[in-house]
């Protein structure tokens, strides 16, 4: 089908209700619209076709087409909770690897509760609490680091110093044994830029860090000369002491432009993000999942506005996928295919699940 005719076709009543009846599926299939509005099989060819990059996404995996999440009505897996355990523990056991694609749902279960930072000096100091809470500043942007390269620098060592204090639950040593368990092992896919997985052991080389990290620095103007240089991130213990004075240490700059440094990660507004360390993880990701056979895919915290989560997923996973939701936000996203599960009562099955295999 040439362009002009497929967008001829989308502008079509049919394809208009064609639609309706594919968002209001839990599976997605050319039979549906076949059935739903009495046409031929070609006919609802044709108009499942035109759907494809439209509002559906392809999975080459499995050949299935699902909604884009974004797009996708709320609705909940409305198998008695019992069943959906019970398959679930039955996939973590027989899984020979695992694809964990962890959302911005996780932080809040991935945190000790109540614990003390590692560095105490964050904790006490009036001038790291603001300048870590101006991170969410909605003037905290890529621009910010030139036009206010103090006041954005603090902000980022702030929030770094209170990542690197921060201390993780058990819950992530579970996962981790139960990733290490696995005969071919787990590869992280992830939205967080804070480092959580491998500060709780995972290997670098397993990790893919879809919005990059704060543990890493670049040029803030992504000058040619660096475009494929990413520096570690400084010392925070010094520059968080360093902090508690009234004047603010100048940030540190790129030894060929003379910008100021910045984190690696994606920033709102951000045209000056340097992929190339990102672009590595995700070429060790895809030769991972060449050689891996049929991962089970875990989704934690996996939130609805996560869209290039959800297209990973929904591109990439097998017949398999738990959904581990931690609020009823999650729960609304069952996608007709995957298993919808409480994420502190899978934890419980997974503990029981290594127990057994122990």
């Amino acid at each position: 089908m040439s362009l002009a005719t497929q967008d001829l076709l989308r502008k079509s009543s049919l394809y208009t209700e064609a639609k309706k009846v594919v968002l209001q599926h839990p599976q997605p299939n050319i039979a549906c619209i076949e059935h739903q509005l009495g046409i031929d099989r070609v006919q609802a060819t044709t108009l499942f076709g035109a759907m494809l990059g439209d509002i559906l996404d392809f999975n080459i995996s499995t050949g299935d087409a699902l909604v884009k999440a974004e797009l996708r009505l709320p609705q909940r897996d409305a198998r008695p909770l019992a069943q959906r355990l019970s398959i679930a523990q039955a996939w973590m056991q027989e899984a020979q690897c695992l694809v964990i694609v962890a959302g911005q749902g996780m932080i809040a279960h991935l945190d000790e509760q109540g614990g003390e930072p590692e560095l105490t000096v964050h904790s006490t100091s009036a001038s790291l609490a603001k300048h870590s809470s101006a991170w969410n500043d909605p003037a905290f942007t890529a621009d910010a680091f030139h036009s206010r390269p103090h006041w954005a620098f603090a902000a980022y060592r702030s929030y770094l110093a209170h990542s690197r204090a921060t201390k993780l639950n058990a819950d992530v040593a579970v996962i981790k044994q139960w990733c290490d368990s696995r005969p071919q092992g787990a590869f992280i896919y992830t939205s967080l830029v804070d480092g959580r997985f491998q500060k709780a052991g995972f290997p670098l080389a397993r990790v893919y860090e879809r919005n990059g990290t704060i543990h890493r620095l670049q040029c803030a103007a992504n000058c040619s000369d660096s475009r494929e240089v990413i520096w570690p991130s400084f010392s925070v213990r010094s520059h968080a002491i360093a902090a508690l004075g009234a004047c603010l240490p100048e940030p540190p700059q790129c030894p060929y432009c003379n910008a100021s440094l910045r984190p690696n990660c994606l920033l709102p507004h951000d045209q000056y993000w340097n992929t190339s360390r990102r672009n590595r993880q995700r070429n060790l990701l895809e030769d991972w999942l060449a050689r891996s056979r049929s991962p089970l895919f875990i989704l934690l915290g996996v939130q609805a506005h996560e869209t290039r989560l959800h297209q990973f997923v929904a591109r990439t996973r097998g017949r398999q996928c738990i959904h581990m939701y931690m609020d009823s936000e999650e729960e609304n996203q069952f996608d007709g295919t995957s298993v919808m599960v409480p994420f502190d009562q899978a934890l419980a099955s997974l503990r029981s699940a290594m127990n057994r295999e122990v």
